[in-house]
């Protein structure tokens, strides 16, 4: 018997392009390329470190920095990846725990007219709230010493009557003055507290 040989290829049968689809090729091939939608030369790795175009960490750093500055993430709609993510929770409950995913990061556009709205509103609510906080340590100290010289308004009968030689229409006259005049009181405490000592 005669071996025979097989004339198709292991993959099956080649598509083999006419002249006219490989020139409508090239076109839109062309065409991708100048519309700047066909990413290819910004590939990350295409060149390594040892090959023409390579470059080092800080000439990547100024780089990244650049394509930041001139806007090259604008057009970045966050919602977007919402589908990609429903799309890729269902993928995942298929796929064995034994198996891990990467994930994909996003890249942040630092010029975003709502972070940049709410930066603003937080450092004025935080402006705010420390202007706010000294002004109730204020209020505080001043509602610390109105009790205090309530308490001492309180006590001043007290000790008056500790005062020998005085009977009770004078000490309620002594009482009377130095009610009237909250320096009075602080006064009369501290002459107490010195002779006290």
């Amino acid at each position: 018997m005669e071996a025979t040989s097989q004339s198709t290829p292991i993959g099956g049968k080649k598509h083999q392009w006419t002249s006219i689809e490989d020139l409508k090729l090239v076109e839109c091939l062309i065409e991708m390329c100048n519309s700047g939608r066909w990413k290819a030369d910004n590939v990350y790795g295409k060149d390594r470190a040892t090959g023409d175009g390579a470059m080092g960490f800080s000439e990547t750093l100024d780089e990244i920095a650049e394509e930041i500055n001139n806007g090259w993430n604008d057009d970045y709609d966050p919602f977007d990846t919402l589908d990609e993510m429903n799309a890729n929770a269902s993928m995942n409950n298929n796929i064995p725990s034994s198996q891990t995913t990467r994930k994909a990061k996003r890249k942040s556009n630092n010029r975003d007219p709502l972070v940049e709205l709410l930066s603003k509103s937080m450092q004025e609510f935080s402006t705010m709230q420390a202007s706010a906080s000294n002004s109730i340590r204020k209020l505080a100290d001043c509602f610390q010493h109105e009790a205090d010289s309530a308490a001492r308004r309180m006590n001043l009968y007290e000790e008056i009557k500790k005062v020998d030689g005085l009977t009770n229409s004078q000490r309620l006259k002594i009482g009377k003055l130095l009610v009237s005049n909250q320096p009075h009181i602080d006064y009369f405490f501290t002459l107490e507290e010195e002779l006290g000592n």
